[in-house]
């Protein structure tokens, strides 16, 4: 009766039948060639589908519990989670170089390249492979580098950023440049540049004026007092007209910069304000 089953089933068996002790064994490798016998001889104790549950009829305790197939893949999904590394054979390949300038980046991505062969975790390497890439204008191949970087490490606010430059200023995707910039301030509130380069993205024409205003006072929440994106909204009022709005912001910058003592930050809100009379 006991033919098909693991041999380590039969001692882990015997051991609780012996000693009384309640056992739990998860089969998670073991491929029975006769699951219609295993099912007899489980059925003959206790038998349940939905993850076989054996019960030792001794009283000893003993229980085997055979995960299902589907709770398995889930399992190793998880554990190999890993996001697929980009090709470094495909991304050691450089164009001929046309001047000194690509000699030097090619050098480096030879450099990294083998570097990053043998330190695949290197977060700076990743990083700098993609500025190289992109010097050369491969796109792309920046784009995957960044994209991988954004899974390999999710909590950054770095690889998002620089995402969302490629698709704003080389890639010309606007969506996803925005979508990349939204996703950076989420995981980093307190990095202005992320609303710079966004507010200069709505104020392109690919969003709307109160768009790039919003975004603006948003970092602002977050960074109350700050002069360059108070320069940023004041100019924005200036340019679409909203004078009063303008002086009231050079008016705040001018408070701002006194009190720090910094006279040439002093005088650029004064010569602002000038233009507004």
């Amino acid at each position: 009766m006991f033919k098909n089953i693991p041999a380590s089933l039969l001692v882990l068996a015997v051991a609780s039948f012996i000693f009384g002790v309640a056992l739990s064994y998860h089969i998670k490798t073991t491929t029975f060639n006769d699951p219609l016998a295993l099912g007899e001889v489980l059925e003959s104790n206790k038998f349940s589908i939905g993850g076989l549950e054996v019960s030792d009829p001794s009283g000893g305790g003993f229980t085997v519990e055979v995960e299902s197939i589907a709770n398995l893949n889930s399992l190793n999904n998880e554990k190999n989670s890993e996001p697929m590394m980009p090709d470094l054979a495909e991304l050691a390949l450089v164009p001929s170089p046309r001047d000194d300038f690509d000699r030097m980046t090619a050098q480096k991505i030879a450099e990294t390249v083998a570097y990053l062969a043998h330190n695949s975790d290197s977060y700076d390497d990743w990083l700098n492979l993609a500025i190289y890439r992109k010097q050369l204008a491969d796109y792309e191949g920046a784009r995957l580098i960044f994209e991988f970087a954004t899974k390999k490490w999710p909590s950054q606010s770095i690889p998002e950023s620089n995402l969302a430059n490629l698709y704003n200023l080389y890639i010309k995707n606007y969506a996803e440049a925005e979508r990349h910039y939204l996703h950076a301030m989420s995981l980093e509130p307190g990095r202005i540049a992320n609303y710079r380069d966004l507010h200069e993205l709505y104020k392109g024409g690919i969003g709307s004026a109160d768009a790039a205003e919003k975004i603006l006072l948003k970092g602002l929440e977050v960074l109350p007092g700050n002069t360059e994106l108070l320069i940023l909204l004041a100019g924005h009022y200036k340019d679409n007209k909203r004078f009063s709005e303008a002086e009231l912001r050079y008016n705040e910058i001018k408070v701002i910069a006194e009190a720090a003592g910094d006279s040439s930050l002093t005088a650029f809100a004064e010569r602002e304000l000038e233009t507004l009379k």
